[in-house]
This record gives C-alpha cells, sequence and structure tokens, in this order.
C-alpha cells in the first residue's frame, strides 16, 4: 500500500509556535504510512530559527528562499509560489497542509492551481493588520 504523501509549507522555522506544532506533528504521524516533506521559506534578520531542532527529529526541510515574512505580497512571493507548484508537481502529495500567513496564502494558491486533492490551512495567532 502506498505511504500518504504530505506537503506542509510554512513561511519560516523562527522561534515559537508553528516551528514546534510542526516538529510535533511530524513526529507522531506512523513513517510506515505517512511521507512527509515541509517547504520552508527563510527567517528574518534577527530572528531564532528552530531549523536544526525540526531537522534534528527527522522531518525533510526543502528550502523556498523566495518566501519571507512580510505583510505585503511582492515579486518574490511570485517566485515562491512557482517553486512550489514545481514542487507540488515533483512530490504529487495527497494533502498540503499550509502554516502561518504568508505561507497560507501562497501555499493555498499554488496547490489549487496544480489540483491538489486536499488542502488545509492551519491558522497560528492572529493576522498581520493591513494589506497583504
Amino acid at each position: 500500500m502506498r505511504r500518504v504523501r504530505i506537503l506542509r509549507i510554512v513561511t519560516r522555522l523562527n522561534t515559537g509556535g508553528p516551528a514546534r506544532h510542526l516538529t510535533t506533528l511530524a513526529r507522531a504521524l506512523d513513517p510506515d504510512r505517512y511521507e512527509q516533506w515541509l517547504a520552508v521559506g527563510r527567517e528574518g534578520a534577527g530572528e531564532g530559527s528552530m531549523r536544526p531542532f525540526v531537522e534534528a527529529q527527522g522531518v525533510r526541510l526543502i528550502p523556498v528562499p523566495e518566501m519571507v515574512g512580510t505583510s505585503r505580497m511582492g515579486p518574490a512571493d511570485v517566485a515562491a509560489m512557482t517553486r512550489i507548484r514545481r514542487l507540488i508537481r515533483d512530490v504529487r502529495p495527497d494533502i498540503v497542509e499550509t502554516h502561518t500567513t504568508k505561507a497560507g496564502i501562497v501555499g493555498r494558491l499554488a496547490a489549487r492551481l496544480e489540483g491538489s486533492p486536499v488542502v488545509v490551512h492551519v491558522y497560528h495567532g492572529a493576522c498581520p493588520a493591513g494589506p497583504l
């Protein structure tokens, strides 16, 4: 039986709840039943990073350096979406799961454009004020 493929997308793995949540979630799923990938943007200057901790848990990280946690959409977001669309075509996930605001916008749009069968967004805290 083929394992269920899950592609998670998060804006960045800065120190905080979303990174802890993703690590706990990935560790809780049976690797004989699930294949898991985590597409991740980059942390901002001066932010702590939980990348080493997440990698130590056996989570496969796929860098999306174009995805940055800004409150506005811009050319880098189009590049991030293009990279994520290619990743979705390569991995062919059964589930695309997005976390945080920017990854939610970019990742869900990419997943819908690629015809992903199941797309889920997990909210973490408050959404930023102002236009995205």
